[in-house]
């Protein structure tokens, strides 16, 4: 194979694999509906589409920590989820501080069944949505997984030493570029099917005979301006 051939060839490759890295999102929804034989409806949902990811956190107040904790666990487990992380204050309140992972279409379900447990002090959902990104990822890993086929091609087809270490390096550097396109991909997917949630639980104070007292002279000034 001609060095100068093969030079020019591969730059021309990778401008024909970008350029359809700039269809717009409708384009790929149509060319996806092409290729599982139907075209796309307009009647149906734009939300059932998107990709979104979601989280959670909540901080909760219980009468015994250590009981608390074991509520909480056992409500994730039999929700499908599991225990990441759990880490215990060293302090008379010994607060413990658990990160989770629950199913997505569980996450609002399982945060209510752990509010139950004591008083929620804090609750937070938070939804991030990734369809472009998503939609973006699609087309780069599809146009580099075509770059990849091509240079394999090459690379059975060049006949010079000099030409083979060329094709080699570049494919290389594209396969990595693949590997790397499809672990974020594959993290999406992930997160999307599992929620991640940060639960706080403390224990929930008493005050004492001066707390009570100040409490009381609280609730008495406060009647003084305000009937109900």
């Amino acid at each position: 194979m001609n060095s100068s051939f093969l030079l020019y060839l591969i730059p021309l490759t990778l401008g024909l694999c970008s350029c359809s890295s700039h269809l717009l999102p409708s384009d790929l929804a149509y060319a996806s509906a092409r290729e599982a034989g139907s075209s796309p409806s307009s009647k149906s949902n734009p939300s059932s589409r998107r990709v979104l990811l979601k989280s959670g956190s909540m901080s909760l107040e219980v009468e015994d920590v250590a009981a608390g904790t074991r509520q909480v666990t056992n409500l994730v487990k039999q929700g499908r989820g599991q225990v990441l992380t759990m880490d215990s204050d060293k302090n008379d309140r010994g607060a413990t501080h658990l990160e989770l992972t629950i199913p997505s279409d569980q996450l609002e379900k399982t945060m209510d069944q752990i509010g139950k447990l004591g008083k929620i002090t804090s609750r937070r959902v938070h939804t991030r949505d990734v369809t472009d990104q998503w939609i973006d990822l699609q087309a780069k890993i599809n146009n580099t997984r075509a770059l990849r086929n091509r240079l394999r091609e090459l690379l059975q087809a060049s006949t010079s030493v000099e030409d083979t270490l060329k094709v080699e390096r570049e494919l290389a550097r594209v396969q990595a570029e693949l590997d790397t396109l499809e672990g974020t991909i594959k993290a999406i997917t992930n997160h999307k099917a599992y929620s991640k949630l940060s639960v706080s639980i403390t224990k929930k104070s008493i005050p004492g005979p001066v707390g009570f007292a100040v409490k009381g002279t609280w609730w008495g000034v406060k009647k003084l301006f305000v009937i109900q």
